[in-house]
C-alpha cells in the first residue's frame, strides 16, 4: 500500500465512531487517545509533531521508539521516511495492538516489540536515533534507560525526548495529585476525565500482594504496610514488609511517587527540563531545550499557540516557566582519535 495511502487509512481510523474503532483494536485504544476521540484534537497535530520530530532526527534510518505505547507515532514516523522504526512498549498488551494497528495499515519497516527499557534487548551501537514521547515520566528508572539508549545509539546519535507534564510549571503538583490520589486510593475527583481512571487502586493491589506472600499479618499491620509501601513495587514491597515485620516501620524513600506495584510503571515520574538534561548529561548526551509546540494552529487559540511556538523558538530557555509540555534533543558525541585502542565513550 503506498504511503500516502496507509496515512489516510491512519487519519480514517481517528474519523471513525470509537465503537467501531473499539472492535479492531480494544477499548484502550480509543479511551488512551480521547484527546482525538473525545476532546476534538485534529489528528494534524500528531502528523506536524511526527514530521518535526523527524526533521530533528536528521538523515537516521533505524530508530527506536522507546515506550511506544500503541504505536501511532512509529507509524507516523515510518510514513516520514524513515526506512526502520522498532517500537517498544512494556505491555504486552500495548504492543499487541501497536502490531494489529501496522497490519490494518498494511505498514512495512517497523518492528513491534515487547521489551524493558531498562535493560534493552539490542546491541551496542544498533541505532541512528531513538524517541521518547511522554514515556520518560513512566518508565521505573528513567536514568538508567537513558543509559541504555546510550548504548544502544551509535556514536553522533541523536535522541528526542518530548513529556506532557513539566514539573516546573506552575500549577503542575496541584493537577496531578488528583491524578496520584486516584490511581493511588480509587477515589478520583469529578473533574478528572475517565481514561485516567484505574480499574483497581495501587494500594488494594498492593495489599493483595502483601497479604498472599504474608498470611500471617494482622489486618492492621496489612493495612498499614500497604500505605507505606507507597512508590515500591514488586520484590521491593516484599523487602520492605520484611522490615516492619523485624523492625516495626519500614524506610521508603520514594514514598512521594506513585507507581503500578507489579510493573513498576510510574503514574508521573515527576521531570522537568533541568532534571532531563541533567540525567541526559550523566548518560553521556549533549542536550538542548526544543520548543515543544507544534502545528497546526487554528482558531483564536491557535494564533495564541503560535506566537508562543515563536518566542519558545527564539528563546527555549522560557520553556520550564511558561510550558506544560517539553522537548529535548539529545546528540552522543562522536569520539575524537586517541591512541588505538582507546575509545571516549562507553560500548
Amino acid at each position: 500500500m503506498p504511503a500516502g495511502e496507509r496515512l489516510e487509512r491512519l487519519r480514517e481510523l481517528f474519523r471513525s465512531a470509537p465503537a467501531d474503532v473499539t472492535g479492531l483494536l480494544g477499548e484502550w485504544f480509543t479511551t488512551y487517545h480521547a484527546d482525538l476521540y473525545a476532546h476534538g484534537v485534529s489528528f494534524d497535530v500528531y502528523v506536524e509533531k511526527a514530521m518535526a520530530i523527524r526533521r530533528d532526527l536528521g538523515s537516521a534510518r533505524r530508530v527506536l521508539d522507546l515506550g511506544a505505547g500503541f504505536g501511532v507515532y512509529a507509524a507516523l514516523l515510518r510514513e516520514s521516511g524513515i526506512p526502520q522504526v522498532v517500537a517498544l512498549d512494556y505491555h504486552a498488551e500495548k504492543a499487541r495492538i501497536a502490531a494489529r494497528l501496522h497490519g490494518h495499515l498494511g505498514l512495512d519497516g517497523v518492528q513491534v516489540l515487547r521489551g524493558d527499557a531498562t535493560a534493552l534487548p539490542f546491541p551496542a551501537r544498533s541505532f541512528d536515533a531513538a524517541v521518547a514521547l511522554a514515556s520518560l515520566s513512566h518508565i521505573r528508572d528513567p536514568e538508567r534507560a537513558l543509559d541504555e539508549v546510550a548504548r544502544v545509539l551509535r556514536p553522533g546519535g541523536r535522541l528526542f525526548v518530548f513529556e506532557d507534564n513539566n514539573t516546573a510549571y506552575p500549577g503542575y503538583w496541584k493537577n496531578m495529585s488528583r491524578v496520584w490520589e486516584g490511581a493511588e486510593t480509587g477515589r478520583y475527583s469529578d473533574d478528572l476525565p475517565p481514561e485516567r481512571h484505574r480499574n483497581e487502586s495501587y494500594i488494594e493491589i498492593r495489599k493483595s500482594m502483601i497479604r498472599e506472600r504474608f498470611p500471617d499479618l494482622s489486618p492492621e499491620a496489612l493495612d498499614s504496610c500497604a500505605r507505606a509501601t507507597r512508590g515500591l513495587y514488586g520484590k521491593g514491597i516484599f523487602r520492605a514488609v520484611e522490615e516492619y515485620r523485624s523492625r516495626g516501620s519500614i524506610t521508603n524513600p520514594r514514598r512521594r511517587l506513585v507507581c503500578h506495584p507489579v510493573s513498576g510503571e510510574f503514574e508521573e515520574y515527576p521531570l522537568n527540563p533541568s532534571l532531563v538534561r541533567r540525567f541526559l548529561t550523566r548518560a553521556g548526551f549533549k542536550s538542548r531545550l526544543r520548543c515543544p509546540l507544534t502545528g497546526p494552529y487554528r482558531g483564536r487559540r491557535g494564533a495564541l499557540v503560535w506566537i508562543a511556538s515563536r518566542i519558545l523558538t527564539v528563546w527555549p530557555s522560557l520553556v520550564a516557566r511558561t510550558s506544560p509540555v517539553f522537548s529535548v534533543l539529545a546528540n552522543l558525541p562522536v569520539p575524537s582519535k586517541g591512541p588505538p585502542g582507546s575509545e571516549s565513550r562507553r560500548t
